[in-house]
């Protein structure tokens, strides 16, 4: 009787196991649908826009304080693989990572500023990779152009305000990533 008892007990115990590991199974596939098409992205329930359509005039319309200094990154519709998206960075803080076609700003403090691009196919995270120097101007705002082959390798060029308008224009703000850069600036001397 003991011995029945425990094949019962282990009969239902294990087609109970099993039971719930199917469920999940199921469960788990159905919350986990991706949708990638157009400009909304979804992993279950969780939905973002890559990018938005915005204003970028009003948005340069905004004061810019002293302490401080607005940066612009632009990428030309290129075309390139999707690895090659340009990881940015300011002072070793991430920005985003920045597909064709869109841009990005930030403000960033004034003063000597590392601004950094590197491809997201290297998978290294260097964010001081191909590292450039500039001395930023508070108030002001300052245009750079983001550029990557189909191999990943990058190109960080300051515009002016005039030929950045012309490639803003065909370009939208890229709204999905937050922005680690931190800009606790102090008034100038």
């Amino acid at each position: 009787m003991e011995q029945l008892f425990k094949k019962i007990i282990s009969i239902v115990v294990l087609s109970t196991i099993l039971f719930g590991i199917s469920a999940c199974a199921i469960t788990g596939n159905s919350n986990s649908i991706i949708d990638n098409d157009g400009d909304s992205r979804r992993v279950g329930k969780v939905v973002w826009n890559n990018q938005v359509d915005t204003d970028i005039n009003a948005m340069l319309a905004r004061q810019v304080t002293t302490d401080s200094a607005r940066l612009v990154f632009i990428r030309k519709n290129d075309n390139n693989p999707e690895q090659t998206s340009a990881n940015i960075a300011v002072n070793n803080r991430f920005q985003a990572s920045l597909q064709a076609g869109n841009y990005t700003v930030v403000n960033s403090c004034v003063g000597t500023n590392q601004l950094s691009v590197h491809a997201t196919g290297f998978k290294s995270n260097d964010l001081l990779a191909n590292k450039n120097t500039y001395q930023l101007v508070g108030g002001r705002t300052y245009f750079f152009d983001v550029e990557m082959d189909e191999t990943g390798q990058s190109t960080l060029k300051q515009l002016t305000s005039n030929d950045a308008s012309q490639i803003l224009s065909n370009n939208r703000y890229q709204s999905h990533q937050i922005s680690r850069v931190v800009p606790n600036c102090s008034a100038p001397l």
